[in-house]
């Protein structure tokens, strides 16, 4: 069950506002947590702050439900990707941002990824891009769709093929045109304002792709933690 309740957080209010987080069961023993949120003042936004808050949600999540993650064991030192390496528990992580907002993801037995994107989705007009990340049955879904609505189709192709590359773990150096998830051409009357998400994991028996319905980062949404500073 995927859920997008807002929950309160303990923690003082900052910059980044979260809207949205909840779980979704991957199968019926495998539970994703995530959480979705956007900074507030998006040209102040400071990429390494991002980060900060990105690896901050994510150990918020796995301290919230030790059930599922059996305890925070802290992150591992190095790594020479921006992907996050969790220490010695069987629990993986994945991190997205589009623009001002930012998505995190963990779960327990297997590999994950994740990706959103924010509308207008400009970067879908581009024939280049097209040509690179489609196959052809998928470029023939897209024929005959109005404009804006075959940008929203790319983009949640897109997320689709971008969580699976990020689950496998090669990300952008695999041909996102091998890359055949199941997807839906979006319907005509979804709000522009929406963003479009997929979570993928990646275990042992077999693969799961699933899309991530979230708000739109206009909506109000309740204060997230701020980055949290030494001292």
């Amino acid at each position: 069950m995927l859920t997008t309740a807002p929950v309160a957080h303990t923690r003082a209010a900052g910059p980044w506002l979260v809207l949205a987080e909840g779980g979704t069961d991957a199968d019926a023993s495998v539970r994703v947590r995530w959480r979705f949120g956007h900074h507030r003042a998006s040209e102040q936004l400071n990429r390494s702050e991002r980060s900060m808050v990105a690896r901050e949600w994510i150990e918020d999540i796995i301290r919230a439900h030790p059930d599922e993650f059996d305890g925070w064991n802290g992150f591992a030192h190095s790594s020479s990707t921006n992907r996050p390496h969790l220490q010695g528990a069987d629990v993986d992580a994945s991190i997205s941002h589009s623009g001002d907002a930012l998505l995190v993801a963990v779960v327990a037995g297997g590999m994950i990824g994740v990706d959103v994107e924010l509308p207008p989705f400009s970067a879908f007009g581009s024939r280049t891009l097209v040509r690179r990340m489609c196959h052809p049955d998928e470029l023939a879904r897209l024929t005959g769709l109005p404009e804006s609505l075959r940008r929203r189709a790319l983009a949640r192709l897109w997320t689709a093929k971008e969580a699976l590359a990020k689950a496998d773990g090669r990300g952008l150096a695999l041909d996102f045109r091998t890359i055949t998830p199941p997807w839906n051409v979006p319907a005509r009357t979804r709000s522009s304002d929406l963003p479009e998400a997929h979570i993928a994991i990646i275990r042992d028996v077999g693969t799961v792709v699933l899309p991530l319905h979230l708000p739109s980062t206009r909506s109000s949404g309740f204060a997230g933690p701020s980055p949290r500073r030494s001292s």
